[in-house]
């Protein structure tokens, strides 16, 4: 498990801050919708069970990001990628095409 961990690329500065924004939002949401676990009214109930289920399936990403200062490659941004100008992203695509077709079959 630590090996996993440790192959994972180092949380930046907004993953670290998402990801305490996304915990504390989700065990605020926990709180208020404890009480209705129970309740008679069955839309009531269905959105608390459904708040429990994302806390379970959110809270140890956020704890991974907040302690391990790790993040899995799906969470968040990558870096730069929202950033890129037109022109560079037509000459990322010009090298994967020139390097496609060094690979291929065809002379």
């Amino acid at each position: 498990m630590i090996d996993w961990v440790l192959t994972l690329p180092r949380a930046t500065w907004r993953q670290r801050l998402w990801a305490l924004l996304w915990l504390v939002l989700v065990c605020f949401n926990f709180a208020q919708e404890w009480n209705n676990l129970h309740a008679d009214l069955a839309i009531a109930r269905w959105v608390a069970w459904a708040m429990v289920v994302g806390t379970i399936f959110f809270t140890p990403v956020s704890l991974l990001v907040l302690v391990s200062n790790r993040a899995p490659r799906w969470f968040g941004f990558r870096s730069g990628s929202l950033t890129k100008t037109l022109p560079q992203i037509h000459a990322e695509i010009r090298h994967e095409h020139a390097e496609r077709e060094r690979n291929s079959r065809r002379f």
